[in-house]
């Protein structure tokens, strides 16, 4: 469960991007933030993250993952209860072949490699290969294998359609439905959203450094233009 109160972040001494945001996930739950352009998504990432501060930012407020704060917990412990899923999944992988990496994941984790390779829905085939040589889709399924291997209980995903076909897209949704039936919750940032909205059970809107959740859920894949109405009121 991720509970998230009163979150503030902003980057030197300019403007506050974030202004007291609140939300909430139950367990295996999936919740879907949209907003323009600039509206504050990945301040909201690197929030979660506990990474703000490398970037030259601030963030204050209370994030609980499981009624554990994460301000009161080091770094590693952090990332055993919350993971982010970035745009660019090949930095999920330390070592440059995927039979190598997977192996360093499943003693750390004591798991089997081939563990992995179900929750991601891959074959065998990819062991045998370097990282570079996998697919977005590849990749992202494999990162998140990783994540939920390591036992966190909340995954963030940073626009993780941006570089989809569709095929993949269906892959990916299938996997969020797989790890949320093991409780996993999920928040997805993301433009492309008619393409998951099946795959959702909360839609918040992010403007003006503060949520919104939106009760019209159906129906938000054919008619986009509800979204960019409500931003304006």
């Amino acid at each position: 469960m991720l509970v998230v109160s009163d979150l503030w972040a902003r980057y030197g001494n300019g403007d506050w991007v974030l202004k007291g945001l609140s939300l909430s996930l139950k367990d295996g739950e999936v919740g879907l933030v949209i907003g323009d352009t600039g509206s504050g998504k990945t301040t909201l990432v690197r929030a979660l993250a506990g990474v703000i501060h490398l970037t030259g930012g601030s963030a204050k407020g209370i994030i609980k993952v499981n009624d554990v704060e994460l301000s009161s917990v080091k770094p590693r412990e952090r990332s055993r209860l919350i993971g982010v899923l970035y745009q660019d999944p090949a930095i999920h992988f330390t070592y440059p072949r995927v039979d190598e990496d997977l192996e360093l994941t499943a003693v750390e984790n004591d798991v089997e490699v081939k563990d992995l390779l179900n929750t991601a829905g891959l074959s065998n085939e990819v062991l045998g290969r370097l990282v570079t040589e996998l697919s977005m889709g590849q990749l992202q399924r494999l990162a998140i294998a990783k994540l939920v291997t390591r036992g966190v209980k909340v995954i963030v995903m940073d626009e993780p359609l941006a570089h989809l076909d569709q095929d993949a897209v269906e892959l990916l949704a299938a996997l969020i439905r797989r790890i949320k039936r093991n409780n996993v919750s999920v928040l997805m940032l993301e433009h492309r959203y008619e393409y998951i909205i099946n795959s959702v059970d909360k839609i918040l809107q992010l403007n003006n450094g503060k949520l919104s959740e939106l009760s019209n859920i159906s129906g938000l894949h054919r008619r986009r233009y509800i979204i960019r109405s409500m931003s304006n009121n």
